[in-house]
């Protein structure tokens, strides 16, 4: 090798790697939204939403915006173009028991749907607040089932009886007298009935049309020796009243062999049951 050689080496330039700049994403509150909502919806806690807009407090206002920390990924088409969730109502659910299961208030998914009362009908849609869906996951994945929700418990109340409750629930007596294993249709105050197809997934509710009520026949009962109204309206969860003003009783007075009707319920009990 010469004495005068030297190594050469020719550097090539550096590449500057451009930084991105990130763009916050804006979130425009809607009716029915909490600060929480958004926050699940992001990926985000409540702490770290609250933190990042200087929120003193966790209510929102409709039309608020909200920035959300971190870089957004996906275009601003795909952010902002958005599926709600849609819940299909089944036989028996009621808004309060499709609040409970997604986590929201009866007030949220009645302002959020704009429903002038809770009653539903079985098939109506209802929009779930921030439970979303972007273009870009659609034709990836379906939507996740929630977890089941706790079983519906109702407790009687003075009055009531089980066609009663059968038909406020949208069920028959017959269904709810299997469900709960009730030998008879009789209720207690204060005892507990449960309400089926309340802990039922998505995938398992039923596709069935709904099953109408049986009509309701009255029961009547024939007064015994030493029975009297006060008691025959307890044995079949009614009030003295009730039954006074259903059979047009001006007084309390009973005789024996007389025939009351009970008024709300669709089952006959056995002749053994009405002669007491």
């Amino acid at each position: 090798m010469p004495p005068n050689y030297q190594l050469a080496v020719q550097t090539e330039p550096a590449v500057k790697l451009l930084a991105k700049t990130p763009q916050t994403r804006i979130h425009k509150v809607q009716r029915g939204e909490s600060l929480s909502v958004i926050a699940q919806r992001y990926g985000k806690t409540t702490t770290e939403l609250q933190t990042y807009n200087k929120l003193r407090s966790t209510v929102l206002a409709v039309g608020q915006r909200i920035k959300i920390p971190g870089e957004a990924t996906g275009t601003a088409t795909q952010l902002a173009a958005v599926k709600p969730f849609i819940h299909k109502v089944s036989r028996g659910e009621s808004l309060s028991v499709i609040a409970q299961r997604y986590g929201k208030t009866t007030k949220e998914l009645q302002a959020y749907n704009k429903l002038r009362s809770t009653s539903l009908a079985v098939g109506q849609q209802i929009r779930i607040p921030g439970k979303t869906l972007s273009l870009a996951q659609l034709p990836k994945a379906a939507p996740v089932a929630p977890e089941p929700a706790q079983p519906v418990v109702h407790k009687v109340k003075r009055g009531e009886s089980l066609s009663v409750i059968a038909q406020r629930y949208g069920t028959t007596s017959n269904e709810l007298k299997t469900y709960n294993k009730l030998r008879s249709t009789s209720l207690a105050v204060g005892q507990q009935i449960r309400i089926p197809g309340k802990t039922l997934s998505l995938a398992q509710l039923p596709k069935a049309a709904p099953v109408a009520p049986e009509p309701a026949q009255p029961v009547v009962h024939k007064v015994s020796r030493g029975e009297s109204l006060s008691v025959i309206a307890q044995r079949y969860g009614k009030t003295t009243k009730e039954l006074q003003s259903y059979n047009q009783l001006r007084s309390t007075s009973l005789r024996v062999g007389q025939k009351l009707n009970i008024p709300g319920d669709a089952t006959k009990r056995s002749s053994a049951a009405c002669r007491g």
